[in-house]
């Protein structure tokens, strides 16, 4: 075995200067000369006791290929063995960019990145960018463009494609990158890496990462991998707003979720954020949606976070579960509660049933095809009785006295200027006489 690997054989060696004082080596092995332990000639093997274990994986942009393995293989020290093995390699789906972020914890002295790549096809050359910062706020800036990344703080380590080398008979792959002269990379926390499929008109154009391995010249025990690894999907809304679906526990729901939750949220996110607008307010840009095994009820949101019950979904999932997600959005944008929302108001002035009613009214009266809605004996409820009730009422509000009644309550609700008489100052009736004439008119 030794004397097999002495001689093999590398197909091209390519050395590409990269940006300010980093260097970037592409080493590449012809399908003819690549091998399962991973040999090139300037790059290392890869290891399984470098920085990488320290390392929190997370994608803050694009979507993980279900056919892969997940991000466990970046740095789970194994790699494939053999040149077309999606199960023992990570890669993202469709073509658009993704992104991953890697939080080793705590600053390391990074003084080296190689990452590598093994397929026989359009999926084993590597084009991506690399970012570093020690701060954890800028690390919370990952969807902005180029540009966006560097005035936020990021800074610009290395850009690498190996397709520049101009060899498209190489299968597998690895690229080292470290600062010039042996210096080192940087003492870093965080690294984010935006990654860029390998062709546009491809429709498999996602690279094969078989490893991702960071150099500190430290050692690092391998950590003990959970059974169920983390199933976390990302949308990433106009290049503005990222959404992570969480389905770690409830991996029944993941299918619904990619193929009927995601796109109804890429839709109305953006046009709940415009129906509730405040000046001088931002919407969170950044937040998940968690599913829960042992949770009781439907959802709430805790913050900007949404978390969704288990056994509810998987009952409703084809019925009213969509519909209970677009409810939660709007709590996500409404944000009554923040320190912005807080000034000067008691917490009285920000009836829950009105909160509800809005979230209720976005989700009933504009999401929800009108066959669908529900049902309301109107003798039998009052109009704060919060959700479809006060939704129905605010529906009768704008229809008949001010088709912007929503978006000046959202904004009394959010600076603490609600008060009761605001329904006879705005719409010339008391909430009382305004819900009388709603159950009037039937």
């Amino acid at each position: 075995m030794l004397l097999r690997l002495m001689l093999l054989p590398v197909f091209a060696l390519v050395c590409v200067c990269g940006i300010a004082d980093t260097q970037v080596r592409v080493d590449q092995n012809s399908e003819e000369n690549a091998n399962e332990n991973f040999r090139f000639e300037s790059v290392a093997t890869p290891s399984a006791l470098d920085a990488g274990n320290l390392a929190k994986v997370k994608v803050v942009a694009g979507t993980i290929d279900a056919n892969s393995a997940g991000i466990a293989a970046l740095n789970d020290g194994v790699v494939p063995a053999s040149q077309d093995a999606p199960k023992s390699n990570f890669f993202f789906s469709g073509r658009n960019p993704g992104r991953l972020l890697f939080d080793f914890g705590r600053p390391i002295d990074l003084q080296q990145i190689n990452t590598y790549s093994w397929h026989p096809s359009s999926r084993a050359p590597q084009v991506y960018r690399i970012y570093t910062t020690n701060s954890e706020k800028i690390a919370t800036q990952t969807l902005q463009n180029h540009a966006g990344l560097m005035e936020a703080g990021w800074r610009h380590v290395a850009d690498v494609d190996s397709r520049k080398t101009g060899n498209e008979q190489a299968t597998q792959i690895a690229v080292g990158i470290q600062g010039s002269d042996s210096a080192q990379l940087g003492t870093v926390r965080f690294v984010l890496m935006h990654v860029e499929p390998t062709g546009t008109n491809r429709a498999f154009a996602q690279t094969f990462f078989s490893e991702i391995d960071f150099l500190d010249g430290k050692s690092y025990p391998p950590l003990q991998r959970k059974q169920n690894e983390e199933a976390v999907d990302v949308l990433v809304i106009e290049n503005k707003y990222s959404i992570s679906f969480d389905t770690t526990e409830v991996p029944e729901l993941r299918t619904w979720v990619r193929n009927d939750l995601m796109p109804i949220c890429e839709q109305w996110y953006p046009k709940i954020v415009a129906a509730l607008p405040s000046d001088y307010f931002e919407p969170p840009t950044e937040f998940s949606v968690t599913f829960r095994q042992n949770m009781r009820g439907v959802a709430y949101t805790a913050g900007k976070d949404v978390f969704c019950a288990r056994d509810w979904f998987v009952k409703n999932k084809h019925g009213e579960g969509v519909g209970a997600v677009v409810h939660e959005l709007v709590h996500v944008v409404q944000q009554y509660r923040s320190p912005r929302g807080n000034r000067g108001a008691p917490l009285g002035e920000r009836p829950s049933w009105l909160v509800e009613g809005i979230a209720d009214h976005i989700r009933w009266f504009q999401y929800e095809p009108e066959d669908r809605r529900r049902h309301l004996d109107l003798r039998i409820v009052n109009y704060d009785d919060g959700y479809f009730a006060s939704a129905t009422f605010l529906n009768h509000v704008i229809v008949n006295h001010d088709r912007d009644a929503i978006s000046r309550l959202n904004n009394a609700l959010r600076f603490g200027r609600f008060h009761s008489g605001l329904w006879k100052e705005w719409f010339g009736k008391t909430a009382e006489e305004l819900w009388d004439d709603c159950q009037n008119a039937g």
